[in-house]
């Protein structure tokens, strides 16, 4: 019989039914909870720690790769640079005249210099060792960066980090197994 009568208008209940005055309870799923709250701090955090990771990860892939397309275009000038010695040694001689005219101890000179330009004005041959130069310019990179750190800085930076993400989880796990045990 209880079922019929209306509940009090100034009662609040959730919506489960219950009585506010409950609400509080351990396991309520209530936005106030602490366990779900810690979840989502923990969350929040492991995604930050791994966002700045990939970050850092992505800005030195990047900064590779302004190397190697600099390499690159320091190679492209080179060749340029090259062609032109060739051209102007190949007009200068005259290897341009029929092979009739060319005196014979030239002969052998035009022939590397016409070689040497059609080489060079086929262009893009290095493109196809960018895996090289991205292999040479990683180790470059590596060897600076070996070079200038010392070990106990090395050190230091690891024991930093992980002692920031261990600590942290921990705390936030600690913190869980405190209030259920309450």
């Amino acid at each position: 019989m209880t079922s019929l009568i209306p509940p009090k208008r100034h009662q609040r209940y959730d919506i489960d039914g219950n009585p506010a005055d409950s609400a509080g309870t351990i396991g309520s799923g209530k936005w106030y909870d602490p366990d779900p709250l810690n979840r989502y701090f923990k969350i929040i955090f492991n995604v930050v720690i791994t966002s700045t990771l990939l970050f850092i990860l992505y800005r030195f892939i990047h900064l590779i790769a302004i190397d190697v397309q600099w390499k690159l275009t320091e190679l492209e000038m080179d060749d340029m640079k090259q062609l032109r010695q060739c051209q102007w040694k190949f007009e200068e001689n005259k290897c341009y005249l029929s092979t009739n005219e060319i005196p014979p101890r030239l002969k052998q000179m035009c022939q590397e210099w016409s070689q040497c330009m059609d080489i060079h004005l086929k262009g893009n041959r290095h493109k196809s060792h960018s895996a090289k130069l991205w292999v040479k310019t990683l180790a470059e990179v590596v060897n600076t960066f070996v070079e200038n750190i010392t070990l106990r800085s090395l050190l230091f930076i690891l024991v930093t980090v992980c002692s920031i993400v261990i600590v942290t989880n921990t705390i936030f796990g600690s913190y869980r197994v405190v209030y259920y045990n309450k």
